[in-house]
């Protein structure tokens, strides 16, 4: 900036001890005076600074140098030097460029993108100077950091930056040391939002349906209600549209977040959407849909349920226990059983509801044909009148016939309440059983009667012996020793072994009802012998070697057999504590089981019990087993790698990478100590069930999944988990790392699908008819090849490029790396080769990914001169655009890609030419289609696991590929059961897109191959039995 006016101005700080009069004199690095000033004039004062003016500035790169001398009469003092470069000159021919941003997320290279924290980089037309640098803005220019410079390209990493949604202007400039700018240059780059689909879908709720219990009954229906309710998902972005459609998708709605009111979270109303006939269904749902994806919620449905009862009628016939007049509905039995009829049966759909309190609630009945029954014994109605309703009603809560009949209940004297309580004491547990123990030797039980508390004096209490009819005792209620709430004595004689001690306590009063309670005990002191028991198993039973009933399960299920079913009074009970304490078992047939995970069991050792004892507590003195369980919680440190799979089968010996086209492999680890006697190495392939290796040698383990899975692996990302275990489950700690399980993971990943396929080109074939006549050859000696790369390639794909004319194998020309030396996606790549003399020119490019998968593309064509003679040519695949004609001659073309579509509105065309010919598809997986094939005489589908599809297309299309030349009228179809012959429309049916349907006659034999003629119109094709023609 200063150099730009040649000049400059010279600040001196004037001495603070300066006198008037003093001269200041101004000289440059050579002596000469660029100017003076004399203190105490023209404002020149004593410690004060002042300028001088306009002093010139030397050329660009010298340097100006000051000094200033003051003197008065008695001497002078000069004071220090200033100095200055002049620099005023920066390169302004760099060029400089912003070319790229990471993760352009946009379309590639509009510098648009969802990243937020950008590395931007960019070049120059040639290297900086030694003084210049590069300095970028992320704001437009108000300030600037310095970018790093690898000679002409240069790279700011701003990802400490976090920028906002929007546009910024990103300005590169070039600097030097002096800040004089050079080259400089602006690029915008956009900071997007990054979207995504919505995450909740939206709920509908059909409002008619008022009790949501999926019917519309005629009240719903008659409500006038037509409105859907719609929940907006909490989660919505405005600018999300929601669409409410039917079982048929037909549109009944929309709404937008944002507009009219929608709002997220909010609820919504779609009106007037018709209510189906009787018998039908409305069935809605709602989709959100943003511009990233959409999600549909639930359906809401409900049947049109309007019709009950058609045709019938219902009637209270009668209640039991009518105690008045026969048939007058009166009665002193407050607990009804109430009976009905019907016209006729009722509907699947409908059932008959009671109520016995004039219609505010109903019950069901219980319907038999044309009956009905209600037991409301549970419910004590009150002396008076109830008006009962019967009605008949469907699930849609349609009511329809119904009756009412008056019942009345009358007064009746009050009976006893409560019956007395009778215990025989011997009977300790209550069990009903008096056992060896209860039994001891006396001859007589005790009774205890507990008289109710609720007995009224004069009550009488009689206890007897239900076995002889003998009176045992009777009391009279009073306020003394009988009174009420008492517990009195009796004893009653003990029968013998089996029988049973049967007695009652009653209680009557006045009104004659008598409640009564009752005891029972039977004499039962042995047990059956003869059976057996053993204790089978624990669960979880962790151990590894079979029912070793070592585990680290501390809550566990014990299970066993019986030697024979048990009898109708025996049980299975079990003992943890060494027979201390007893627990019955679950018995079914001759196996038993004990359900223990209620109870944590500590660590250590168990004695386990079991025995089988009757009813009445007697144990079998032989029937007895014992087991020892042993629950085992800690394991012993160690460490476990995986470390290989074979066949790894990437494109380079021994990569180790774990990514494979071999879907049945076998996996390799080690162990960094020997294993322990109980020790076992397991694996676990997707995160499945553990299983144990049985291969392991010193530290090195082996296993072959296919050992222990039926399927080979499927395409994609797998995982396989390696661990060390005892014989109790427990899983081994890192010896390094104790708080971590020694465990090992590794991914591993199936790529079994092939690349796509380079796209090949025989420039020389100009109509690409694959004929090279003698106009196209000319002079040529060496035809010109183009091979693209796939637009899908990845860097590390290798392309081999070999010549195939002189056999199969094929010998290698070229090999390309994707990434490496220009090769790229979409990248063409020219070369030239030598033309044989006659026969067939085939160059192959071979695709293969790290997997080792091969995509495979070709192009070739037939020396004209040779094409008369018959010849067999292989291929891989045929690119869109190629033609095909093998000319005259007894021709096989052999297809030999899979996965690949021939024909079928691919733009190409196969022609077998003159001569009988023949079609073979030699790979798997193919679609071959008759609208861009022909003259072939036969077309064999091969013989191959996956199998290959023919498709007819029309007739039309049949017509066209049959060779007119040698008089052919058919095409023989060659295959077996793996293929498919399609005459239909894809599928659907035998019969053509334009309506010719295909119709099979008789079975023809030719050379031994036994064909089905199908015949449509006019022409005939002929297909090998075994082939699936649909």
């Amino acid at each position: 900036i200063e150099a730009k006016t040649g000049k400059t101005d010279i600040v001196i700080r004037v001495p603070a001890d300066a006198k008037n009069g003093d001269v200041i004199t101004i000289t440059d690095g050579s002596g000469k005076t660029l100017g003076s000033i004399t203190v105490g004039q023209n404002n020149v004062a004593a410690g004060q600074t002042t300028i001088v003016k306009d002093i010139p500035l030397p050329a660009n790169g010298k340097t100006l140098e000051v000094k200033a001398t003051i003197s008065n009469a008695a001497g002078s003092k000069t004071g220090a030097v200033d100095r200055a470069v002049i620099d005023t000159v920066v390169t302004q021919d760099h060029n400089i460029k912003v070319t790229s941003i990471s993760e352009d997320t946009g379309t590639k290279g509009d510098f648009k993108t969802t990243d937020k924290t950008l590395v931007i980089s960019g070049t120059i037309a040639k290297a900086l100077a030694s003084d210049e640098t590069i300095e970028v803005s992320l704001n437009g220019g108000q300030s600037f950091v310095k970018a790093t410079v690898n000679g002409t390209t240069w790279t700011l990493d701003a990802t400490k930056t976090t920028l906002e949604v929007g546009t910024h202007n990103i300005v590169a400039r070039v600097i030097d040391n002096a800040r004089n700018i050079g080259s400089e240059t602006t690029q915008t780059v956009e900071i997007e939002n990054a979207g995504t689909a919505p995450a909740t879908a939206p709920t509908v709720a059909i409002m008619a349906d008022k009790n949501n219990d999926g019917l519309l009954n005629t009240t719903e229906v008659n409500s006038g209600e037509k409105r859907i309710l719609i929940r907006v998902p909490s989660d919505a972005k405005n600018g999300d549209v929601i669409t409410l459609t039917d079982a048929q998708g037909q549109v009944l709605g929309k709404i937008t977040v944002g507009q009219n009111g929608v709002t997220a979270g909010s609820n919504q109303y779609i009106n007037n959407v018709n209510i189906p006939a009787n018998g039908q269904t409305l069935d809605v749902k709602a989709t959100i849909t943003n511009g990233y994806g959409s999600l549909t919620g639930a359906s809401d449905k409900a049947v049109v349920d309007t019709s009950v009862g058609v045709g019938n009628g219902i009637k209270v016939a009668y209640i039991e226990n009518d105690t008045g007049t026969k048939g007058d509905f009166k009665t002193t039995d407050n607990t009804l059983v109430i009976h009905g009829t019907l016209t006729k049966n009722l509907a699947a759909d409908e059932i008959v509801q009671v109520s016995l309190d004039g219609g505010k609630t109903f019950v069901k009945a219980v319907t038999t044909g044309t009956s009905w029954k209600l037991d409301a014994t549970g419910t004590a109605l009150t002396v008076g009148t109830h008006n009962v309703i019967a009605r008949i009603i469907d699930k849609a809560q349609n009511v329809g016939p119904e009756t009412k009949q008056a019942i009345v209940i009358e007064s009746n004297a009050v009976a006893p309440s409560s019956a007395p309580i009778i215990l025989i004491t011997k009977d300790l547990n209550d069990d009903g059983y008096i056992d060896r123990s209860e039994r001891g030797t006396s001859t007589k039980a005790i009774l205890n009667i507990v008289i109710p508390r609720d007995a009224k004096i004069g009550d009488v209490v009689t206890v007897k012996d239900d076995s002889t009819g003998e009176v045992l005792a009777t009391y009279t209620v009073d306020k003394g020793e009988y009174a009420a709430g008492t517990t009195q004595v009796a004893h009653v004689s003990i029968p013998g072994e089996g029988g049973t001690i049967r007695v009652s306590a009653s209680i009557t009063n006045a009104s004659g009802v008598t409640l009564t309670g009752t005891d029972t005990a039977i004499i039962d002191t042995k047990v059956a012998e003869g059976n057996s028991i053993t204790i089978e198993s624990i669960h979880n039973d962790t151990g590894l070697v079979g029912t070793d009933f070592i585990t680290n399960d501390q809550t566990l299920e014990f299970s066993g057999k019986l030697g024979r079913a048990l009898a109708a009074d025996e049980k299975v009970q079990i003992s943890v504590d060494n027979g201390l304490t007893y627990m019955d078992a679950v018995t079914t047939g001759t196996t038993w089981k004990l359900d223990y995970t209620g109870t944590t069991m500590t660590e250590g050792t168990h004695h386990v019990i079991a025995r089988i004892t009757d009813r009445a507590g007697n144990s079998s003195e032989t029937a007895i087993a014992k087991q020892d369980v042993v629950i085992d919680l800690t394991a012993q440190a160690n460490r476990i790698d995986i470390t290989r799979i074979t066949t790894d089968t990437g494109r380079f010996a021994n990569n180790n990478d774990f990514v494979t086209s071999d879907s049945t492999l076998i996996f390799y680890g080690n162990v960094h100590r020997l294993l322990l006697p109980d020790e076992r190495v397991q694996v676990s392939v997707n995160n499945g069930e553990w299983v144990t290796v049985t291969k392991v040698a010193g530290t090195i383990w082996t296993y072959d999944a296919l050992d222990n899975q039926a399927n080979a692996f499927a395409q994609g990302v797998h995982n396989i988990r390696a661990r060390i275990v005892d014989l109790a489950g427990n899983q081994a700690a890192d010896y390094i790392k104790p708080t971590v399980l020694a465990e090992s993971e590794r991914k591993f990943t199936i790529d079994t699908i092939a690349p796509t396929a380079p796209v090949v080109k025989l420039l020389l074939d100009a109509d690409n008819d694959g004929i090279l006549t003698a106009k196209e050859k000319g002079t040529a000696t060496k035809s010109k090849v183009e091979i693209e790369v796939p637009k899908d390639a990845v860097a590390g794909d290798v392309i081999v490029v070999s010549n195939h004319s002189t056999g199969a194998a094929g010998d290698e020309i070229a090999r390309y790396t994707v990434g490496e030396n220009g090769v790229t996606p979409g990248k063409v790549i020219t070369f030239e080769v030598d033309l044989p003399k006659e026969g067939t020119l085939n160059i192959q490019a071979d695709v293969i990914d790290v997997a080792g998968n091969h995509g495979i593309g070709n192009d070739f064509f037939v020396m004209e001169g040779s094409s008369g003679a018959s010849q067999t040519i292989n291929f891989d695949n045929i690119g869109n655009g190629q033609t095909v004609n093998l000319g005259a001659g007894d021709d096989v073309l052999n297809f030999t890609g899979n996965n690949q579509t021939i024909g079928g509105g691919n733009t190409h065309s196969i022609s077998g030419g003159a001569g009988h010919d023949t079609l073979m598809v030699s790979g798997t997986g193919n679609s071959l289609s008759l609208s861009d094939v022909f003259s072939f005489e036969t077309i064999d589908l091969g013989d191959a696991v996956a199998g290959n599809t023919l498709f007819s297309g029309t007739v039309a299309d049949v017509k066209a590929a049959i060779d007119k030349q040698n008089g052919q009228s058919t095409i023989y179809v060659k295959g077996d059961a793996n293929d498919t012959v399609d005459l239909g429309a894809k599928g659907a049916s035998l019969t053509d897109q334009n309506g010719a349907t295909w119709t099979k006659g008789a079975a023809k034999e030719v050379d031994g191959v036994v064909y089905d003629a199908w015949t449509a119109e006019d022409q005939t094709l002929y297909i090998e039995q075994g082939i699936n023609v649909i």
